[in-house]
């Protein structure tokens, strides 16, 4: 995504300030991993990619992800707030996101409401929905049942490379 094209940028600005020579640079770059928890790929199952974005804790990390995917998406979210705004968010969800799921806590109550005025204006995309789950076991096994083929079920919440699936597609 765009945010990891800026992060290159500065790196790659910085290195040329202490004369690092480009090939090094290129390597680097090659051969960078990202860190766990941000954007991390932990399995495909039967076509379905299952991200760990656990370290985008604050709505816009949040947003910088998502706008980093280009395919359907299904959203884990929800838990603490940090008294921020969740309006750029929302109105991400409700342009491009296929489905979020909300697990329980104070942000999720912002989330919430967020939405329910976006479905009071009409304003939501008619393929976007939204579930309330229990625990992330329960949004895991949401997700998975309405996941196809070519869908991202990403978690901001908490990791999902640990949930056994109920059934495999």
């Amino acid at each position: 995504g765009d945010h990891n094209l800026q992060n290159s940028l500065a790196a790659i600005t910085v290195a040329k300030l202490l004369d690092i020579p480009n090939e090094s640079i290129r390597e680097k770059l090659r051969d960078f991993k990202s860190l766990p928890g941000r954007l991390e790929i932990i399995k495909d199952i039967n076509e379905v990619t299952f991200i760990n974005d656990t370290t985008a804790t604050t709505p816009m990390a949040t947003l910088k992800a998502i706008q980093s995917l280009s395919r359907p998406i299904i959203l884990i979210a929800g838990g603490a707030d940090k008294n921020l705004s969740y309006d750029e968010l929302t109105e991400i969800i409700q342009k491009t996101i296929k489905a979020v799921i909300l697990l329980p806590g104070t942000a999720t109550e912002k989330i919430k409401k967020h939405l329910k005025n976006i479905l009071s204006k009409k304003m939501m995309n008619e393929k976007t929905a939204w579930y309330e789950s229990k625990n992330m076991k329960e949004a895991i096994s949401i997700a998975w049942r309405i996941a196809e083929k070519g869908d991202i079920l990403m978690s901001v919440r908490a990791p999902v490379g640990n949930i056994n699936l109920a059934k495999e597609k």
